[in-house]
Order: structure tokens, then C-alpha cells, then sequence
């Protein structure tokens, strides 16, 4: 019995170990679980990129990921000196694992910071949920990489307002650190631009509060705004592409597939509940509850809809914080943001048409980590939060395997309803945690 009391001793240390390793270990036991397509797609990439990676939007009318992501696929494969498919399923793999395990060492400090009790333990468990990895070095996807710029954004925030307000320099360090890794994020892939949406605004959100005026602010919000521009300006500046559009991110998007012009791709959203066949046209009329809706432009309104909702509880509860004197921008402040993340990734997967497999990735890690720092869930919504990212990697894995099909829409359904009550759940916390006037009902 004594290995087992070393064992919760340092269990801290064992599933922290473990939640770095266990992508690798994955791909080691099951070498023939990944989605081939995609895998195929960025071999293809990189020979591209090989003959002229500043020519690749002319030469490749299929690389269609921002110059950023273009680097961490096909140039990863070129770097790596990979020039077949089994190192794409091997080698490659493992390259993407490694940014899964970075990413579970930088959300450990971002816990850390945040003085969450057991980091290491839950950064761990993080590592190891199925919705962790299934999705990228599991699938053979980059989506990790924007993952890590999340994360890095949200560590860097937490770091940097911490150094006192007397150093003259600190606001615009600030300014200049979130609004370059926005812009990496921006350039990374097509996923992450509705996370822009909520740390766009916590950065702005967070230079006016710590300027105390908003004319205070405008000097480092110019700065966030030159340190977010000025790389994009120069990636496009080295790259070649049609001069009709005004930049490659403007050609990325303008050349895009019309993913909202199905129910569904794969994935699953409140649409899947009313309708046998996700693959349908999503500008069919669709009968709801006994009203006839269009899913393509109702699921556009109702997604607004919840962004404006978030952007005026944003501006309420930072107006408030403001007017009480708050000193800075606080960690809770921040964890206010992590849950503003959480819903929006939420509500753009369960509102608009189109959804892949795969759209959620965003989500889960910095639900936990809002939760973790908030310290307000019972036994019951932290079996459905945890639960809810094991369900939601066995759901890719389904796919992947081809088991959802044996289902039919049992599956999709299941996972619309069970984020159906996260949206409840996560909404409760915004309102009671957050913009609640009474202080005693908020803690």
C-alpha cells in the first residue's frame, strides 16, 4: 500500500507528467488513427511551399489557411524534412503532440498565476481529456497552435498586469504583448477568429481600465492597435497574391468554402434537433416548435444576438468595476473573459449552420480554467463539465472511425442537448458570479 500512498502524494506530479505525454503515447499504441485527408492536404502544402513559400497563395489555389498556419503546416512538413505520407501519419504526429504538451506546461502557469489550488493536477487532467487531443495530433490538425496563443494571451494578461501601476512603461508593454499575439492568432487559422471576438475586447476592456478614462487609454490603445496591425502588414508585404484583395487574410476569407450552406457538417448544433438530414440546405425553410425558419440567417441573427447580449454584460460589468475604483485589471476580471470565451465559442457552434466536427476545440480548456479560479461548481456540474469534454472527444473519435454513423442522429443530438445546459450553466455564471449587484448572492 505504500506506492499507493506515494501515489496521492504526488499525484500533482504524476498526472501533470501524464497530461503532457499521453498525445505521444496515443499516437505510439494506435500509429493508424487519423484523419487521412487532412494529413494528405498539408504533404501536399508543403511541396508547394518548398518551391516558393512567399508565392503560395498563386501557386496553390487550395492553401487556404492564413500565412501563420500556413507555416505551422506545410512549413512544419517542409522543416521537418518530411516528403511522405508515413511521415505525415509518424513524424508530423508527433510534432503536433508537442504542441499539445507545450499547451498543458503554459495553461499550468496560467493556472499558477491565477493561484488555482492543485495547477499542476488539473492543467494534467486537461492534458489528458479526449477533447485535449483527439482533434489535433490525434487527427493530424493544427488547431493546437491557436490554442497556444489563446492560452498565451490570457497567461500574458494575467503576468503582465501584475507589475505595478508606478512603471510608467507597463501600459504599453501590455499594449504591444496582447496585440501581437492577437495578431499571430488572427494569422493562425479561420477557427480562431470568433475567439477574437471576446480577447479583441478584453484587451481594449482591459487598457481602459487600468488608464482609469478612456482618453487616458487612447495612447496604448493606439499602440495595441499598431502591434496587431504592423505584422500582418508585413507578412503581406513579402507575400504574392491577387491585388484585388487587400490582404491575404482578406483573400483567405473571401475565397473560403460555404461551410453555413448545410445544417451541419459532422458537427452538431440546435438545427440537428429539428431535422433527419444535417446535410441538407440550410436555406430550406426548417419547422421549429411549429414556426417555419430559415437555420442559414436565423442562426446569423440569434448568434448576434447572443454577442451583442455578451458585449453590453461586458460593458456593465467592467462600468461597474470602474465606477467602484477597482484597483486595475484584476485576475478576476480575467476569469470574467474566460467565461465570455467559453460562451461565445459555445454559441457560435450551437446557433449557426455549418458547424464541423471538430469547432469546438476552443472551448473546454478555459471553461475549466473560469470555473477552477470562480471555485463555484457543485459535484453534479463538474461531472457535466469533465464529462462533457470526454463525450465531446469520444464525438470526434466517432467520426473519425466512422462509429456516429451506427447512431444515425442519436449522437449529434445528445451533444446539442448536453451544450444546450453548458450555455445555461456558463450564462448563470456570467450573471450571478459577475453582474450580480449583490455581492454576498455573487460569492
Amino acid at each position: 500500500m505504500n506506492w499507493m500512498k506515494k501515489a496521492i502524494q504526488h499525484k500533482n506530479q504524476i498526472v501533470f507528467t501524464a497530461g503532457l505525454l499521453f498525445p505521444a503515447f496515443v499516437i505510439f499504441m494506435y500509429p493508424s488513427w487519423y484523419q487521412p485527408d487532412d494529413l494528405d492536404a498539408f504533404l501536399y502544402w508543403s511541396r508547394e511551399w518548398a518551391k516558393d513559400a512567399q508565392s503560395i497563395y498563386v501557386n496553390c489555389a487550395y492553401c487556404n489557411y492564413p500565412f501563420l498556419g500556413m507555416a505551422f503546416s506545410a512549413g512544419a512538413v517542409d522543416f521537418l524534412g518530411i516528403r511522405d505520407f508515413e511521415g505525415m501519419t509518424g513524424l508530423f504526429r508527433y510534432y503536433l503532440a508537442a504542441i499539445d504538451l507545450l499547451n498543458v506546461v503554459v495553461l499550468f502557469y496560467l493556472l499558477k498565476t491565477l493561484k488555482v489550488k492543485d495547477a499542476a493536477f488539473w492543467a494534467g487532467v486537461v492534458g489528458l481529456l479526449p477533447s485535449s487531443w483527439i482533434g489535433t495530433s490525434f487527427w493530424g490538425q493544427i488547431d493546437n497552435a491557436g490554442q497556444f496563443f489563446v492560452l498565451a494571451f490570457f497567461l500574458a494578461a494575467a503576468r503582465l498586469n501584475e507589475i505595478p501601476e508606478s512603471k510608467p512603461w507597463r501600459n504599453y508593454l501590455l499594449a504591444f504583448t496582447l496585440g501581437f499575439i492577437l495578431s499571430c492568432l488572427v494569422m493562425t487559422k479561420q477557427l480562431v477568429f470568433f475567439s477574437m471576438i471576446s480577447l479583441g475586447s478584453m484587451a481594449v476592456a482591459n487598457l481602459i481600465l487600468i488608464s482609469r478614462k478612456w482618453t487616458a487609454s487612447l495612447p496604448a490603445l493606439a499602440a495595441l492597435a499598431v502591434s496587431f496591425a504592423a505584422p500582418i502588414l508585413l507578412v503581406d508585404a513579402n507575400l504574392q497574391y491577387d491585388p484585388q484583395y487587400l490582404s491575404h487574410l482578406h483573400y483567405i476569407l473571401a475565397t473560403g468554402s460555404s461551410h453555413g450552406d448545410t445544417i451541419s457538417s459532422f458537427g452538431f448544433n440546435i438545427w440537428t434537433l429539428f431535422t433527419d438530414n444535417p446535410f441538407g440546405s440550410s436555406h430550406e425553410p426548417l419547422s421549429v416548435f411549429g414556426l417555419t425558419l430559415i437555420p442559414y440567417t436565423t442562426g446569423i441573427v440569434l448568434f448576434l444576438l447572443s454577442v451583442a447580449s455578451l458585449t453590453l454584460a461586458a460593458i456593465t460589468y467592467h462600468a461597474r468595476q470602474n465606477k467602484n475604483e477597482t484597483a486595475g485589471f484584476t485576475h478576476t476580471h480575467l476569469a470574467f473573459w474566460l467565461v465570455h470565451l467559453a460562451l461565445v465559442n459555445l454559441g457560435f457552434n450551437l446557433l449557426l449552420t455549418g458547424t464541423h466536427e471538430r469547432y469546438l476545440y476552443h472551448f473546454y480548456p478555459f471553461a475549466i480554467a473560469a470555473i477552477l479560479f470562480i471555485q463555484k461548481m457543485d459535484g453534479f456540474n463538474r461531472a457535466v463539465l469533465l464529462g462533457g469534454a470526454a463525450c465531446y472527444g469520444f464525438f470526434l473519435y466517432g467520426y473519425l472511425t466512422g462509429y456516429n454513423q451506427f447512431f444515425d442522429q442519436l449522437p449529434y443530438r445528445l451533444m446539442t442537448l448536453l451544450h444546450i445546459y453548458l450555455v445555461v450553466f456558463f450564462s448563470g455564471v456570467l450573471f450571478k458570479r459577475f453582474l450580480n449587484r449583490n455581492p454576498a448572492a455573487a460569492r
